[in-house]
């Protein structure tokens, strides 16, 4: 009854799915997941002999299929097993963490290696480590050769659930963007979105839009953005909001701070296609976030940052901004406390200070976090 089931929803994907009728030929490198291209877009696919398994149902491999349906195995599982089998790969290479599949792999392909590269911050609740918690309780063996981590800190909370070698990297994505020495604006403050249309916690589906007690208690950007607006406002600062999405795909994102801005739409900058974000914040003297990763590779880039670290769900915070380092909820430049006169003391004494001050009064802070 199960298999059967498998078979319906596969060929449900099947029949909506593209199929890619590329033979099976030796390649040196698989790219697990079509999300992690970014790692070796700047390689072309023939000189360095990869190809990408996408894992997300948009495309399937016609032979691979055929050998899962041989071997009588239907699910997602099976199918990425019979793609690697085919290809006889050396090197996996992923980005997608949050794919706990990839880390049961090797007991599969112990001659395989296993690379996965860190794609972004993580909260110490409602993440990816959430997910750890849960396959250790059901004592899953995971297991991959190298994780390549933002800090020492991530290796040693990640080793408590995987085996792997660790690597420090910081962030993939932001080491490729060189470091551009703008004539950057003093009067200037940018806040970066970590807006989604929807998200998902404790497999609850909430919509952004709704007015609901989960949306309004997730959203802290609907008590933090008002308050920054008009103190940029007051104290003659140029105000900007870094959109997380392109403007074609950002409908309800431009509404929701619209929403927040007063209908200002000089407030938002889209993210571009031409310019990537680094770039952007760059540009900027102040950079304000939430739990944005982007915020935490602003500190990389040695940018000048205010984290209110306060979101929450269900009444529990998602975590601390330093967080898998230790130290307390609260300093001079971030805080977890949603209260109005303590968020505005934030502003005032960071947005006065020089940029080289604020980086060597909050060095130990700052450093090693990514």
């Amino acid at each position: 009854m199960k298999d059967n089931n498998n078979l319906r929803r596969m060929l449900g994907i099947f029949f909506k799915s593209k199929i890619n009728f590329t033979f099976p030929k030796k390649k040196e490198i698989v790219l697990y997941d079509r999300f992690s291209s970014y790692l070796l877009e700047n390689f072309h696919q023939d000189k360095l002999k990869y190809i990408i398994l996408p894992t997300r149902s948009e495309t399937f491999n016609f032979y691979a299929l055929l050998l899962m349906l041989l071997n009588l195995k239907i699910n997602r599982e099976e199918y990425i097993k019979s793609f690697i089998y085919l290809f006889r790969p050396k090197l996996i290479i992923s980005s997608s963490e949050h794919d706990l599949f990839f880390y049961k792999l090797k007991k599969y392909f112990p001659h395989i290696e296993f690379v996965m590269v860190q794609n972004g911050a993580r909260s110490k609740n409602y993440d990816f480590f959430d997910l750890l918690k849960k396959e250790k309780f059901l004592n899953s063996k995971l297991e991959i050769d190298y994780f390549f981590v933002f800090s020492k800190y991530y290796a040693e909370e990640l080793k408590k659930f995987i085996k792997f070698k660790s690597k420090i990297l910081g962030s993939f994505k932001c080491n490729n963007i060189p470091i551009k020495k703008f004539n950057v604006n003093k009067k200037s403050v940018i806040f970066i979105s970590a807006f989604k249309k929807q998200f998902k916690i404790n497999n609850k589906i909430i919509p952004a839009n709704c007015s609901s007690k989960l949306s309004n208690n997730y959203y802290v950007e609907k008590f933090i953005v008002p308050i920054l607006f008009e103190f940029c406002k007051k104290n003659n600062y140029k105000f900007k909001i870094l959109l997380r999405n392109t403007k074609e795909k950002s409908k309800d994102e431009i509404s929701f701070f619209l929403n927040l801005v007063k209908n200002n739409k000089n407030c938002l900058i889209y993210k571009s296609l031409n310019k990537s974000s680094y770039e952007i914040i760059d540009n900027f003297e102040n950079i304000v976030f939430i739990d944005s990763t982007l915020g935490f590779e602003a500190i990389a880039r040695g940018k000048k940052v205010v984290s209110i670290f306060s979101r929450k769900f269900e009444n529990n915070w998602l975590g601390d901004f330093l967080w898998p380092k230790n130290g307390p909820k609260s300093s001079n430049f971030f805080t977890f406390s949603n209260n109005k006169n303590e968020i505005i003391k934030i502003f005032r004494n960071n947005f006065n200070l020089p940029n080289n001050h604020w980086i060597n009064i909050n060095k130990n802070y700052i450093r090693d976090l990514i």
